[in-house]
């Protein structure tokens, strides 16, 4: 007798609103870390750099996570709400008026690029794919690609500890 085994899934609830004070760090995402750190830094002595990054990776992997909880670190380290703008770039399904929401995203993304490289501030991005599969737009993959393109990943099992129990004790499971 064959025995079937079935791999356990559960929901996890976002945390609102987001902060790097939950996130727990970990190999998979140990590089974004580091490169949003230095653009924190980068942006906050000098207001008129502009920094561009990247995420991409699997559900769940961190990317809205970090892109949200770099930008309420940078607002309460002085960096003005309007110099750090966060873009989903997952497409959309749905079509209204003719123009999906996954093309009124690409033009707020190349918007905000253009007025944060003139002005300074931090553009995060984030999707599931590469910058080649999130979009036809070249406007749209150059840009992402003039920046750090960086992969998430999921933690590897002996991370899996502290992160449960960081979830666990917010009740986000």
């Amino acid at each position: 007798m064959v025995e079937k085994r079935e791999q356990l899934s559960f929901q996890l609830k976002p945390v609102e609103p987001h902060s790097l004070q939950y996130f727990v760090p970990h190999r998979g995402v140990a590089h974004a870390v580091a490169v949003l750190e230095d653009a924190l830094k980068e942006v906050q002595a000098k207001p008129e750099s502009f920094r561009m990054v990247f995420l991409y990776g699997p559900a769940g992997s961190g990317k809205t996570h970090l892109c949200e909880g770099y930008r309420a670190a940078a607002m309460l380290g002085g960096i003005a709400p309007h110099k750090v703008q966060v873009i989903d770039l997952e497409p959309a399904t749905a079509v209204h008026d003719g123009t999906s929401d996954n093309e009124k995203q690409v033009s707020r993304f190349v918007a905000c690029y253009e007025e944060l490289k003139r002005g300074g501030g931090i553009l995060l991005a984030c999707a599931r794919k590469l910058p080649a599969e999130t979009g036809t737009n070249p406007h749209l993959k150059s840009r992402i690609c003039s920046g750090a393109v960086i992969e998430l990943a999921y933690p590897v099992e002996e991370e899996l500890p502290p992160l449960l129990s960081s979830l666990l004790s917010r009740h986000n499971l």
